[in-house]
């Protein structure tokens, strides 16, 4: 997607965007150092804050693991058929990225010495404690972990994978380069996203219209529900995952929707204009 702003007006806005989230997690940090040294009772109690490395004296927030990419049959079979490189290219390779993404794990290991905001959320009352910034940095914090967490653990994966000259799915795109939900489920879990496209998606919209003659819109948004019905079953059938399923499934409905209103004013302007047009050349004539 190109962008209608001058290289100077993107990187201020780049530069403030950055900005405002250091300062948002640092105002996590600070605001969570702050409340659980004045709370240092229920601090002991919080089961997923276990003792960290000792050269650094603090406590670790345990996280939880995430899963795998999900290949495609069709994409597993491809790598029979494509040429393989050498050896010693896949290799260099395999060792270059196993290092990065020990590098990456490494930092987030760090990190979790220092951001208690997961461990937190088992005593609620400390998490309402946190002033309105530190929240941001801690919603912050959770998607940024979440997408590292998706980093590493799909890179070694893919490492190994690339090792067999098996193509796997990109890697998961950085939440603070989106700014449309759909992107998120499109360059995220890659994987997931084909899997759901190919045997969720399409074999509902087809149904949809096939069965219906509503608005190409209303099957595309049948089908979206089907799917993310298919998602709150993947997840868990818990109550906090059905909200989730149901908030990404109206953030998506609205874009659509978004996205349709804007198609037709854009018509209707364009419509506006024309009739104008028109009008002044009766004028004229």
């Amino acid at each position: 997607m190109k962008s209608k702003l001058c290289c100077i007006e993107i990187f201020v806005c780049f530069c403030v965007w950055i900005c405002a989230n250091l300062y948002s997690l640092f105002k996590l940090f600070e605001a969570q150092t702050e409340i659980l040294q004045q709370n240092g009772q229920e601090t002991n109690l919080l089961k997923d804050l276990k003792p960290g490395w000792r050269f650094i004296q603090r406590h670790r927030d345990e996280s939880d693991i995430e899963w795998r990419p999900i290949i495609l049959y069709e994409e597993f079979e491809k790598s029979f058929n494509i040429k393989y490189e050498s050896l010693t290219l896949r290799l260099k390779r395999f060792i270059s990225d196993l290092i990065l993404l020990k590098f990456y794990s490494l930092i987030l290991d760090i990190a979790f010495h220092y951001i208690y905001f997961f461990a937190m959320q088992d005593n609620m009352e400390l998490v309402r404690k946190l002033p309105t910034t530190a929240l941001c940095g801690g919603g912050l914090w959770m998607g940024l972990e979440f997408h590292m967490k998706y980093v590493i653990s799909y890179g070694t994966t893919t490492t190994f994978a690339r090792l067999d000259n098996i193509e796997p799915p990109p890697m998961p795109r950085c939440i603070a380069r989106v700014h449309i939900y759909s992107q998120m489920w499109r360059h995220f879990d890659v994987g997931l996203y084909r899997f759901l496209v190919k045997y969720i998606y399409k074999p509902g919209l087809t149904i949809v219209s096939t069965l219906t003659k509503l608005p190409k819109i209303v099957h595309r948004l049948t089908a979206s529900l089907a799917t993310f019905v298919f998602i709150f079953m993947w997840h868990g059938t818990v109550w906090h995952i059905f909200i989730w399923s149901t908030l990404n499934y109206l953030g998506i409905t609205l874009e659509h929707v978004g996205k349709e209103l804007s198609r037709h004013s854009e018509m209707l302007n364009n419509l506006n204009e024309q009739v104008l047009l028109s009008k002044l050349d009766m004028l004229c004539v």
